[in-house]
């Protein structure tokens, strides 16, 4: 090999390295983009959760009474937050009946 080509290929070697890492930094950093934003919703713990007992009113739908109530630092969607409340409240269907009542759950920062 010549002089020459033995400094091409250096070159060039050095080009694939550097490339390299270069795609290993922007994957990390796109990575740990996403799993940063995927945690930024608060985790309530249990002292940060509370519930309580209220009447349906004539007029209501499960969806007012989320959207009177939900917490988005807690919640992606309103979705989310009816799925909680038909769960806790044993509803299979979004349907509900004035005078129903209904366990709604809210959350409060604790005090130390």
């Amino acid at each position: 090999m010549t002089a020459i080509t033995r400094r091409s290929t250096m070159i060039s070697y050095k080009a694939v390295i550097f490339a390299i890492l270069f795609c290993i930094m922007l994957i990390s950093f796109v990575l740990g983009s996403v799993i940063v934003k995927g945690q930024s919703k608060r985790h309530a713990s249990a002292s940060d959760t509370y519930f309580t007992n209220i009447t349906v009113d004539e007029g209501d739908t499960l969806w007012s009474i989320a959207q009177a109530n939900i917490d988005y630092d807690y919640y992606d969607s309103i979705y989310d937050y009816m799925e909680q409340l038909k769960d806790i409240n044993n509803l299979t269907t979004d349907d509900i009946n004035a005078g129903d009542n209904m366990i709604v759950i809210y959350y409060a920062d604790s005090v130390h």
